[in-house]
């Protein structure tokens, strides 16, 4: 037996499988129409960040990693407040600020 009248399966079935094409074209990576294909290596090295030094002058915490700043903790000379996980984004006194003994260093991270 044939349908007969109205077929409604371009109106039906066509959104769904359209939906279902696009999620596992983006999941598999093909690439669409002119859009290049990008393929990288599985892992990235990140090197391992000195800590500057801190002896007469803030140095310029940007860019550290918070796990290379946790040695400022123990240092009983100044204190440093460490806000928030990533990298140093903001820092407060700027660089270039003369050390005092007691002193407060504020580095936010992002």
């Amino acid at each position: 037996m044939k349908p007969q009248g109205v077929i409604f399966g371009s109106r039906i079935a066509a959104p769904a499988i359209r939906e279902a094409a696009e999620s596992l074209i983006d999941y598999l990576g093909i690439p669409r129409g002119r859009n290049p294909q990008i393929s990288h290596p599985p892992s990235v090295n990140i090197p391992a960040g000195r800590l500057p030094e801190i002896d007469t002058h803030v140095p310029d915490f940007t860019g550290a990693a918070k796990r290379s700043l946790l040695p400022l903790l123990l240092r009983d000379d100044i204190r440093v407040e460490i806000r928030g996980d990533g990298w140093v984004r903001r820092q407060h006194p700027l660089a270039g600020t003369p050390v005092t003994r007691g002193m407060t260093i504020i580095l936010e991270l992002e």
